[in-house]
């Protein structure tokens, strides 16, 4: 596993998109100053803003950083050199996981510091709550992204297969919202599923941010059921 991720890690000091990845977050991040500051109060609304940027981080990271390992052949080396092929995927997990914290964490404190009367508008249970919930969500798309790749495995593939399934998760949780109204047999089946889509999650956390923190843990269950998909995709997997 130490092998692997520090395999990764030189990696990352060499790929040419997550630079632009780093230098896109420093633009949202002043972005996002900018707005915190001038709505002080919009503490929630920033966290809403920063899960946005975790979902679309998840989504290009794990695309075009695993899916040019696998392109170059760097994923079947490292197999090949002794390493462990669930291994291999978890530790593709921890790494993109570890990025992607990296850069919410960033725009987290960008939300406290330039927040005027963030402690004023929000009460540490509800600030905690938030905060715990965008790890949540960041390691659900996480992993939910590492699984498309290492499926895929190809880069711009795995890519178009997750702004397809976010699209397709954005009308699940729609049609989730439709379905509860009706009141009927549907809602429940509905109502189960959701647990299955993690936009439909990230829906409910940021409707009500009292119920972020309890909420959250909801998305352990997704979390689990990818990783799950992604140990039986790596033991089949042709490299």
């Amino acid at each position: 596993m130490t092998y692997l991720f520090r395999a990764d890690l030189y990696r990352l000091q060499k790929n040419f998109w997550v630079k632009i990845l780093f230098a896109a977050n420093a633009a949202f991040a002043s972005f996002l100053a900018a707005f915190v500051w001038g709505n002080g109060s919009a503490v929630d609304s920033g966290f809403v803003a920063a899960y946005a940027a975790v979902m679309v981080n998840a989504l290009l990271f794990c695309a075009l950083f695993y899916g040019a390992a696998f392109a170059g052949g760097g994923v079947s080396r490292r197999i090949a050199a002794g390493g462990d092929r669930r291994a291999a995927g978890f530790s593709a997990f921890l790494f993109s996981l570890a990025f992607v914290l990296f850069c919410y964490l960033a725009h987290s404190v960008v939300i406290l510091v330039f927040s005027v009367d963030a402690w004023a508008a929000v009460d540490f249970a509800d600030f905690a709550g938030l905060f715990v919930a965008g790890i949540a969500i960041a390691a659900a798309f996480t992993a939910c992204f590492v699984l498309i790749v290492f499926w895929t495995k190809k880069g711009l593939i795995a890519l178009a297969a997750g702004i397809l399934f976010v699209l397709a998760s954005w009308l699940w949780a729609e049609f989730w919202g439709f379905a509860a109204e009706q009141g009927s047999a549907l809602a429940w089946l509905s109502c189960f599923l959701q647990y299955f889509s993690p936009f439909a999650l990230l829906q409910v956390l940021v409707s009500d941010w009292h119920i972020a923190l309890p909420a959250s843990c909801d998305l352990l269950l997704f979390i689990a059921v990818c990783l799950a998909l992604l140990y039986r995709v790596m033991r089949r997997i042709e490299l």
